[in-house]
């Protein structure tokens, strides 16, 4: 998880379906017929990219795969899209507002939070399309140092972890209070949606700011990124070579070097609303153990926590033995009607 740093956009342009010219903040309705390659999860978890072409990965040497991705999710509403600047201390952020039409307002709205890949707001796309269609205002930002958006993008290291962190939760927070400031959003109900290296920058963004309700992390961990990070390394982070699950859960148990940024004390204080959902087969991030981590502060310190799991998927969510993705939109939509979010 924490090791998405796969090439920039403009060197694996010539291979990505998806090249720096789209990137643009609109969603891309095309629907390409072509069979589509990906990276597998791995150890520098380049698998967002895709390509058209079979071979191997850019970003890890990886043989290529073919695709199995679930279609793209119908639009129930028109959408109006704003792109906008956002400055962030010395940086600008490059971003995309939008407002699903014909919904009674004011809106729920919510950001869209990066993984550790230097990803734009168009790589996220399937996040933003499933917030606009539970009826939310959805702001995507270009990840500092990626697309449009000014700034350096930094690789994951566990040493640098919390200094890496501390920065990308500040765009995050100066992206909620931004939306905070829309006529037509809802003030008490702004929350913060994202995956894998997401889960750390989320709630630590939410601890610093009174604007964030709720967060919903997909393949996050509540660990530390040392303890993330050496698990992957004996799963081998999806790479194939790497120890079973239970073994690397085993050897984690021991593990006593260095935690870099741990999001512990946060998530016992978070009065953010958190729904977390993982995948049984997930070798990316230490699944067990972010759930046995998350039961003991739902127990102990903060029940504003809620896990869902899902058996047989990977972090892609995807299933192992049958490569059909499965629909979390439907998990997302439940929790978010619990929490009297959406009607």
């Amino acid at each position: 998880m924490q090791h998405l740093f796969i090439l920039t956009t403009a060197m694996v342009a010539s291979m990505l379906l998806i090249s720096p010219a789209n990137v643009r903040g609109q969603l891309d309705d095309r629907q390409d017929k072509t069979t589509v390659y990906v990276c597998p999860p791995c150890s520098v978890d380049c698998h967002d990219h895709k390509y058209s072409e079979p071979g191997t990965c850019l970003g890890c040497g990886m043989n290529l795969v073919v695709a199995r991705e679930a279609p793209k999710a119908l639009m129930l509403y028109e959408t109006d899209t704003t792109d906008i600047w956002i400055g962030s201390q010395d940086v600008q952020l490059r971003a995309s507002y939008y407002v699903p039409q014909g919904v009674a307002e004011p809106l729920p709205a919510v950001v869209v939070v990066h993984g550790s890949a230097p990803s734009t707001r168009n790589d996220v796309s399937f996040s933003t399309r499933m917030f606009l269609n539970l009826g939310f205002a959805v702001l995507a930002y270009d990840k500092r140092g990626v697309g449009e958006s000014s700034g350096e993008y930094r690789r994951f290291n566990v040493k640098d972890s919390q200094n890496i962190f501390e920065e990308l939760a500040a765009d995050t927070r100066v992206a909620t209070r931004w939306l905070r400031t829309q006529k037509e959003v809802d003030a008490a109900r702004i929350g913060l949606v994202g995956g894998s290296q997401a889960g750390w920058i989320m709630p630590l963004a939410a601890s610093n700011t009174d604007v964030v309700r709720f967060i919903v992390i997909f393949a996050g961990t509540p660990v530390s990124a040392g303890e993330e990070a050496y698990h992957g390394r004996l799963t081998g982070d999806g790479g194939g070579n790497g120890l079973p699950i239970e073994e690397a859960d085993s050897l984690l148990a021991q593990y006593d070097g260095p935690k870099g940024f741990d999001p512990r004390s946060i998530l016992r204080k978070a009065t953010a609303s958190m729904l977390w959902i993982f995948g049984t087969n997930d070798v990316v991030i230490p699944t067990n153990a972010s759930i046995a981590e998350l039961q003991r502060i739902v127990e102990k310190d903060n029940s504003n926590h809620e896990i869902h799991i899902i058996e047989g998927v990977n972090h892609n969510f995807v299933n192992i033995e049958t490569g059909e993705p499965y629909r979390t939109d439907s998990i997302v939509r439940s929790w978010l009607t619990t929490q009297n979010l959406i009607r």
